[in-house]
This record gives structure tokens, sequence and C-alpha cells, in this order.
């Protein structure tokens, strides 16, 4: 969790730079949320085999009309892995329909949730992955709380869009459009039991209304070149480098110095040696100059 005070990430009830007191926001978790998962006949050489791990569920019904037969299993979720591995069996057929509380949804809007909780679920970290801080790479890195929001602060655009640039640098945010647009994003993800929209809503508003990265240091500007001109367009959010490391090698620090040996005699390869100082390989070069103009 994000200090509020000074804005390192820290785990436990404080910060562990400042001391501030962290408070946990709770996910309010929907309740009588319920999904059921019917398919009928299949020619697919799993049918049988989800027939019977359908079968085993207590919730199981089986409903016959004329040789047409439709089975239906009803899920919370917490029983998201058994949905997933029967989804996986017949996700992709015709005869396959998911209803939430009762309701038909497309398998392409509900099944995206379905995989995305479970993965969740079975993450180390169930809030860094929430946050798309649980990989090595920072493209999916955000700081509302869900991956799909499709605003990333941290990413090439930043808030490209999301407001305009003024004359003395600084960047005015337009929220409403920033608030609306996470809001559609986010709207075949609502079931999902971690997701928190009024915390998502909060850190929107909590964005400054108006950003100069010359003066707020989290912050840069986006720009692109124009006639020879770079020109800033927006701002986004510098990522920050948590990652602890290890210099095994500075090769800014190291020089060469080069003796070149210019008698036929010992004609031959140049000996190269490292140096941290340019001075020897002026110095070598003149004499040779002098030696071969002589």
């Amino acid at each position: 969790m994000k200090c509020p005070s000074c804005g390192l990430e820290s785990e436990g009830n404080f910060c562990g730079k400042c001391g501030t007191k962290l408070e946990t926001e709770t996910t309010p978790v929907p309740t009588g949320t319920s999904i059921i998962l019917a398919f009928g006949k299949s020619t697919s050489k799993n049918y049988n085999l989800a027939v019977e791990r359908a079968m085993k569920h207590p919730g199981y019904t089986e409903e016959k009309d004329g040789k047409d037969v439709t089975h239906k299993v009803p899920f919370g979720f917490d029983e998201i892995d058994e949905l997933r591995a029967l989804l996986d069996l017949v996700g992709q057929w015709k005869s396959t329909s998911l209803y939430i509380n009762n309701k038909a949804m497309p398998y392409s809007d509900i099944s995206q949730v379905i995989y995305c909780y479970s993965e969740r679920q079975r993450a180390f970290n169930q809030d860094e992955y929430c946050h798309g801080r649980d990989d090595a790479s920072s493209y999916n890195d955000n700081d509302l709380g869900c991956r799909h929001c499709g605003v990333n602060p941290y990413g090439w655009n930043g808030l490209a869009g999301f407001g305009h640039m003024e004359k003395d640098g600084s960047f005015v945010v337009n929220k409403d459009k920033l608030v609306h647009t996470v809001a559609r994003n986010l709207e075949n993800f609502l079931i999902c039991p971690a997701l928190n929209v009024k915390s998502i809503e909060k850190k929107l508003r909590s964005f400054p209304s108006s950003i100069n990265p010359k003066t707020n240091r989290q912050w840069e500007y986006v720009t692109e070149y124009e006639n020879g001109k770079e020109i800033a367009t927006a701002v986004k959010k510098k990522e920050e480098h948590k990652r602890n490391s290890y210099i095994v090698k500075d090769y800014d620090k190291e020089q060469r110095e080069v003796f070149i040996d210019l008698s036929s005699e010992n004609a031959g390869p140049s000996k190269v040696t490292k140096t941290g100082c340019l001075l020897p390989v002026v110095i070598t070069i003149l004499i040779s100059s002098i030696l071969f103009f002589a």
C-alpha cells in the first residue's frame, strides 16, 4: 500500500519510512451473486468428461426437452477454480450459456472476469496482482486497484486525452472524463468481488487538478517532435524504481589506453590495457605522430 504522506510503497499497518499509519481499504463483496453455467449436447470429445464433472456438483440439475438435454451448474465466486475448470471444457461450445443472478450474459463479457479473478486467487500477492505489480514489467502498474481500468498514468501516453496543456507548462486534468472512461471500462467487471469502484473513483478524484512536472517531480511530460522541436502534449507519472540491484561492472568508468608500435620488426596487434584516465592515451598518440613524421 502507498503511504499517503511520503508515497512509499509499504506493507503492514505503518509506513516503513515516515511511520504514518496505513488505513487498509476494505473491499465490499457483492452479496447474492450467483453464476450458472449451462451447456447442452456436443460432439466434442470432452462432452462426457464435462457431464461427469458437472454431475459431481451438489447443485447440478438437468433439463430435458425431447432429445435435447441442458446441464446446469450453479457456482459462487468461492468456487472459482471449479467453475474455471468446467469452462475450460465447454466454454467455446455453441450450446454454452452463462447466467449472472439468473440473467443471461454473453460468454465474452463474463469469462474475462472469471479468469481474472481466478488468477488473482492464485497470485502470490493478491493486492499486487490487482495493481498489475505482480510481474517484472512495469507496463501494467497502476495505482487505482484494477488492472482493467484502461487508464494507466505510467503508460507511454500518460493522461493524454484527459486534459490540456497550458502555456506555463502545466496540464489541466479533466477528472470527470477520467472517471467516466474508467467506469465504462469496468462495466463488465462489476460482479468481481475484489473490485472496489468507490475506492477507484476516490483515487481518480484525488489527482491534482493541475500538474506541472517542473514543480511536481512525481510527473513528467509526454512529448512529440514537430518541426525539430520537442513539444509537451500531456503528462505521465514517473515509474518507481523499487527493485534492489547490485553493480557488477560500471562500463562508464572504464577507459582504454592504446599503445601502437610502428616499428616494422615489432609490427603486430595493438596492446590494449584498461585505465581510469585519458591522459596516457593522448600522450601515446602524440608521441606516435611525432615518430611517424620524423
